[in-house]
This record gives structure tokens, C-alpha cells and sequence, in this order.
């Protein structure tokens, strides 16, 4: 298990023969493309065995945006598309409200997290500093909650995920980096202080609750600015 340039380091050291690798999992494949890993992987799946089966997954898939890594690392590949990143997910309640500016944004998190029925919830926010923001100021107002973006390390972040599994926090404030892979138990509220910058990020964003076959809300805070992009998100999502 491994990050792309992480495992090259660890090749070109000879710590590792990826010659004797027979299956490679490529989690997160667009996140891979988005940061600009597509020479990294391609790398590392042209090192490993000839026998190697290698396996692509991807929470969303735009077959031009894929071109390159499938072409050229997938030999007759299957493609297994479970559902549509645009498939509106029945289990989650979706709503948008409107706000002047980020201190009545503030101000209607408040009110949501003090009047919304919910066992665990999640605010996004698009940057670290707003999330720093939010947190400050739920804690001003009593509301007890932890936060997470790239400047939290590992173990930090770690921590506080634990303690929102095992209920002791109830309200996490977050950045994109809690988006994808958090599988948490009875988070039923989810709210986009920011409006996310495109859809794919709102789906993932949103994706948090209604998981399986368990329900939620997702609650988005739109201002005058953020409008157009809501419409945008609101047409990608037909």
C-alpha cells in the first residue's frame, strides 16, 4: 500500500522488486490523474510482473480523462460501472440556502447544528483557513467540534476521527481531504459552508451520509457569489 512517488523512491533504493507484484490496485485513479501522477503510475505498472492483473478504481470515470493510463497500462480491459457519479443518491435529502456573506453563513450553521436532528455531522469548507474560521467560532458559541485539513498530521487527524466514530465528537469541520474514503457510522448531516468547486467534489462531499441504506441531509450555504456554481453543479446533476 503505497503513494505513487513514495513507491519509486523505495524502487530506485531497492527496497522493492515490483517485478514479483501480481495484482496492482490503482485506488482513487481520477485523484491520481488530478494531482499529476500519471507518469508515476504508469512507471510503477510497467515494472511489475507480465502476469500482473491490474485493477482500476475510481469514484467517478470520464473515459478521455482515463485514455492515457488505461491505453497504456490496461490490456482488453472490462469496464464495471456500478452507477452514475451524476445518479442522485434516493437516501439523502439534498437542500440549498441562501446567505449574504460568510458571517450569516456562520450564524445559519449555528442554527442548523443547534436544530437539526443529527447524530454526527460534517461541515466542508473549500480552504484550511475558513475551516480554521468555522471551528473558532463554533467553539465561541459552545458548539464542541474538531476539524481536519492538510496542515493536521496524520496522527492528530487520526485521532479525531476516532473519537467522531466512537461519538465523542459529534461535528467534524473539514476541507475536500475528508470527502473520499470516510466510511463513518450514523453521520446524517452533512453541510458545504462553501459551494464545492465543481460536482464531482459536491457528490463525494454529499456521499459521506446516505450511506448504503442508511439516510441523510446534505445542506448547502449559497451566496450571491457562489450562485452560478451552484447552477452549474445543479445542471451537472441533471
Amino acid at each position: 500500500i503505497a503513494t505513487p512517488g513514495r513507491l519509486l523512491e523505495h524502487v530506485k533504493r531497492d527496497v522493492i522488486d515490483l517485478d514479483s507484484i501480481n495484482i496492482l490496485v490503482l485506488d482513487e485513479a481520477d485523484r491520481l490523474l488530478a494531482m499529476g501522477f500519471s507518469d508515476e503510475v504508469i512507471s510503477i505498472a510497467s515494472q511489475c510482473s507480465e502476469e500482473c492483473q491490474t485493477v482500476l478504481y475510481s469514484a467517478s470515470y470520464n473515459q478521455k480523462k482515463f485514455e492515457l493510463l488505461t491505453d497504456t497500462i490496461l490490456y482488453e480491459p472490462e469496464v464495471l460501472l456500478v452507477d452514475s457519479t451524476r445518479e442522485s443518491n434516493q437516501g439523502i435529502v439534498q437542500q440549498k440556502i441562501l446567505a449574504d456573506d460568510n458571517e450569516h453563513k456562520l450564524k445559519l450553521c449555528k442554527h442548523l447544528l443547534e436544530n437539526e436532528t443529527f447524530s454526527k455531522a460534517i461541515i466542508f469548507a473549500n480552504k484550511k483557513e475558513t475551516v480554521n474560521i468555522i471551528c473558532g467560532w463554533l467553539q465561541a458559541e459552545n458548539i464542541i467540534s474538531a476539524f481536519i485539513h492538510g496542515d493536521v498530521d496524520q496522527e492528530r487527524r487520526n485521532q479525531q476521527l476516532r473519537k467522531f466514530r466512537n461519538g465523542d465528537i459529534k461535528i467534524i469541520v473539514a476541507t475536500d481531504v475528508a470527502s473520499r474514503g470516510l466510511d463513518i457510522n450514523d453521520l446524517d448531516l452533512v453541510i458545504n459552508f462553501d459551494v464545492p468547486r465543481n460536482g464531482e467534489d459536491y457528490m463525494h462531499r454529499i456521499g459521506r451520509t446516505g450511506r448504503m441504506t442508511d439516510t441523510g441531509t446534505a445542506i448547502t450555504l449559497v451566496n450571491a457569489n457562489e450562485w452560478n456554481a451552484m447552477i452549474s453543479i445543479e445542471n451537472f446533476l441533471k
